[in-house]
């Protein structure tokens, strides 16, 4: 009677099954996804769309006996092409690997339910998942206790072939015994059997194994702590696709799609309560462990002195295991530069911190990994083919990381060392990774600058040695007017003063790179006179104007003043440079709380933040091609360290198109000991 009560009631169970996906079939079947014109274009011009089933992944998705695509996933595509009025051409391949190739070389189109990996979004484009399930332990309903991957140590785990999870199991868990099985149904078996202790695998494919082979003396005892996530895919180049997929996906909502998933997939039996077979065990364990303290307490006196012998062993050889380990670590992080280790099968086993953010990737990613596919660069692979070759002597070795948008490109360099175990062989390699895109740019400003230097100082010693040439033969190139001497003189002496304004520039970056500031010799200064000296001094020209504007009250710093006629010198020769014809140039002069506030403002063609974030660069010059205006690059550095060798601050803001506006300012020092010898001896 029990039996038939049973019976009735699965059959209950099936009738409300099928009608509810019925029900469910057709509320998802009742609305159509709205699709924009270019969508229903790029339908209209690929009318056959190749989609690439796992043939055997039961029951996300699989092929039945007859051909004929099945599972959850394929239960999702009936939706999206009613949905969408399209059919999907369905293509068989024998495995699953053929058909990441298939799609990688765009043989095939779309996939049915994949997960994403860092590998596979280089060609493919994936949905928002539709489909997760969590990994669990499934134990014989004798098993009570809840476990977790801790607590399987000793035991022996059943787990299918090519498990995600394979070689965290491996790495983390040596203890655990793994049975590798080929499919989750021999795993379940082994288990209700008792071959082995508990199967490790998703919720979904655990579930539909255990209803399709009729096991009903198992259940879940805990989980694993990761999350199974599966998408439909597409070709890199298709991501239309991806847009008219996602649309169909975001149609169906949580409650058609968990109609869909359980029509495949129902819960799996989970017994938490304590039994009385369990409070007779921990009785026993209780009384065991009396008999053992008992035991212990007897022998205890005996045995005291070798105990504490071993017990001392034991704690140096873990304090000298902790000291090798802290040490290790210690210089793992200390080390500035990436550090990569490879066991001799040119694996990656360790990874610091520093190399993971170079090369954009993580240990647990990188793990088992080759090396050379983790360096990824062509060069990097001719590199460690040589040292594996040659051995240690081959130098470094570069290579460029294109960036991405706005992001410049970087320049990384490798430099790999072989380790030799005892018996001769290598056991490891050990390559160091940096980044020298600074070194590499410094090294070009610097031959840039070596360049422009020549040639700044090549163009007035020209004139020089020109004009002196003239007075020397004056009769030979009829220069005996004294007024024409005189006319040369002047032209001789402007050279020599801007030869001498680049050998004092050079002597300031000197100073400055050996890590002194510049030379102040500090007096009373009429700021305002100041400016209208250096303005003045660039009114006279016909193409650009400088308007002056000052506050009326008269201030005096306590300041070089010749360095700040040079800085103001610098900022109005920048501004004139990179200022259109006809533009006006404003010099602004005012006081502001306990400093004095000088702004340079132009019209010019302005500069982008990077060019603003290196302005003060030594070398750096915003424009170097060979129509920019001259100079060394040096200006705009000097200038920085004049400004704060007077405690002052300097600050640039930018445009481009529309101009810059330099700003400095300059403390309001007391002003008591000003042209007193003792403050300029100070200085």
């Amino acid at each position: 009677m029990k039996r038939w009560r049973e019976w009735i009631i699965a059959g209950w169970c099936v009738l409300v099954v099928a009608v509810g996906s019925s029900v469910a079939a057709e509320a998802v079947e009742s609305s159509m996804v709205t699709l924009t014109d270019d969508e229903k274009a790029w339908l209209a011009e690929h009318p056959t769309i190749l989609l690439a089933p796992d043939p055997d992944f039961a029951p996300v998705e699989f092929f039945d006996h007859q051909g004929v695509y099945c599972g959850i996933a394929a239960d999702f595509v009936a939706v999206i092409e009613r949905r969408l009025g399209f059919h999907f051409q369905r293509v068989r391949r024998d495995n699953w690997p053929q058909i990441l190739d298939g799609i990688r070389d765009k043989q095939l189109d779309m996939l049915g339910a994949v997960a994403q990996t860092p590998q596979r979004r280089d060609y493919l484009e994936f949905t928002e998942p539709f489909l997760q399930f969590p990994g669990v332990i499934v134990a014989h309903q004798s098993v009570t206790e809840t476990y977790t991957l801790a607590d399987l140590r000793g035991k022996t785990v059943a787990l299918v072939e090519g498990y995600t999870g394979h070689e965290l199991l491996i790495r983390d868990y040596p203890e655990i015994v793994l049975d590798v099985v080929p499919d989750t149904a021999t795993g379940l078996r082994k288990v209700a059997f008792g071959r082995v202790d508990v199967f490790v695998g998703n919720l979904g494919t655990a579930a539909y194994a255990l209803a399709r082979e009729g096991i009903t003396n198992l259940h879940v005892v805990g989980e694993t702590g990761e999350i199974y996530r599966w998408a439909f895919a597409v070709r890199k180049d298709w991501p239309q696709l991806r847009s008219i997929l996602q649309k169909a996906l975001d149609s169906i909502d949580a409650q058609q799609r968990q109609a869909l998933i359980r029509s495949w997939v129902q819960p799996l039996p989970q017994d938490h309560s304590i039994s009385r077979r369990m409070w007779l065990g921990v009785a026993a364990l209780a009384m065991g462990a009396l008999v053992v303290m008992a035991w212990v307490f007897a022998w205890n006196r005996l045995l005291k002195r070798q105990v504490l012998q071993r017990t001392a062993q034991l704690q140096r050889a873990l304090s000298d295991a902790e000291i090798s380990r802290d040490n290790v670590d210690a210089i793992l992080k200390s080390v500035a530069d990436g550090l990569i280790v490879a066991n001799r099968d040119n694996r990656v086993i360790l990874m610091n911190r520093a190399a993971e953010q170079l090369l954009g990737t993580s240990l647990d990613q990188a793990y088992l990994q080759a090396i050379d596919t983790v360096l990824a660069s062509p060069e990097s692979s001719r590199y460690l083919s040589r040292v594996f070759e040659q051995g240690d002597d081959c130098g470094a070795v570069e290579w460029v990381v294109e960036g991405v948008g706005e992001q410049q490109g970087r320049t990384i360099q490798a430099r790999t060392a072989v380790v030799q175990a005892q018996h001769g062989k290598r056991s490891r390699t050990i390559t160091i990774v940096r980044d020298v895109t600074r070194e590499r740019e410094l090294d070009r400003m610097k031959n840039e600058f070596i360049s422009t230097a020549a040639h700044e100082l090549r163009t007035p010693l020209t004139a020089v040695m020109g004009y002196t040439e003239l007075l020397l033969h004056p009769e030979e190139f009829n220069v005996i007017d004294p007024k024409e001497q005189h006319r040369v003189l002047t032209t001789i002496y402007e050279k020599a003063c801007r030869l001498e304004g680049i050998v004092a520039d050079l002597l300031d970056l000197s100073r400055v790179h050996s890590g002194c500031l510049i030379a102040l010799s500090r007096t009373s200064c009429d700021i305002n006179s100041l400016l209208c000296r250096a303005v003045g001094g660039y009114q006279y020209r016909q193409d650009f104007t400088v308007a002056l504007e000052l506050d009326s009250e008269e201030m005096v710093l306590w300041a070089d003043e010749k360095k700040l006629e040079q800085v103001m010198d610098n900022l109005l020769s920048n501004a004139v440079k990179f200022c259109a014809e006809s533009c006006q140039v404003f010099v602004r002069g005012h006081r502001d709380d306990d400093f004095y506030v000088i702004e340079v403002e132009d019209h010019g063609i302005g500069m982008t933040p990077k060019q603003v974030e290196r302005i003060f660069d030594k070398f750096y010059r915003v424009d170097s091609s060979d129509t920019a205006p001259g100079g060394l690059g040096l200006g705009m550095s000097i200038v920085k360290n004049i400004i704060e060798a007077h405690g002052g601050i300097i600050e640039v803001q930018s445009v481009p198109g529309q101009g810059t506006c330099v700003s400095v300012r300059l403390p309001v020092e007391a002003t008591a000991g000003a042209g007193c010898p003792e403050a300029v001896a100070q200085d």
